[in-house]
């Protein structure tokens, strides 16, 4: 069995921040083997949104939905998310204005962002970390496996096709080398 100090290792090597965080979220939870839910996918999607950089994403303003415009701007490739640019989002995001992702698992549903507000505060990494992999979990479970589940975790469409086959290729990758560290 592998331990969390060989995984923390591993994340470190791989240039995964906030593995302390990333660890105890999915510990937290546990797998679901049956439909693909391990560590490797939770990392497979972390990769995918942040690297697990506590900052925000970068979706561009749709005027057409949301006219009144942007909750949290895109800002610089490495914006962070604090509590207090937290708060002033979700100020405005409580207003009408846009959703951006935030965290590590780049919440951007209102509702997962409360969800995380409820467990500690959506700004900070272990509580992004465990309600995105809660609702990672429960798209593995609704679409019967990890294709599906990575689909609708980015959306829909060609882009979320493309993402949930990143998804899995890295998944692969990344249960390969937990495999490594158990006969290491």
């Amino acid at each position: 069995m592998v331990s969390d100090q060989q995984l923390l290792s591993l994340l470190e090597r791989e240039t995964i921040a906030n593995g302390p965080a990333i660890i105890q979220a999915f510990n937290q939870l546990g797998p679901e083997p049956a439909v693909g839910f391990t560590l490797a996918a939770c990392l497979a999607v972390v990769e995918n949104e942040s690297s697990g950089e506590n900052v925000w994403g970068h979706d561009p303003w749709n005027q057409a939905e949301y006219p009144k415009g942007e909750a949290h701007p895109p800002g610089p490739p490495v914006d962070p998310v604090t509590q207090e640019s937290y708060t002033a989002y979700k100020l405005l995001r409580d207003e009408g204005y846009q959703p951006q992702g935030c965290g590590p698992c780049q919440l951007t549903s209102p509702d997962l962002q409360v969800a995380a507000e409820r467990a500690g505060g959506c700004w900070i990494p272990v509580h992004n970390c465990y309600i995105g992999f809660g609702y990672l979990r429960r798209l593995f479970m609704a679409y019967q496996g990890a294709a599906g589940g990575f689909a609708a975790y980015n959306g829909s469409g060609p882009a979320a096709a493309a993402y949930a086959g990143r998804a899995m290729s890295w998944t692969a990758r990344w249960q390969a080398m937990i495999n490594d560290l158990e006969h290491a």
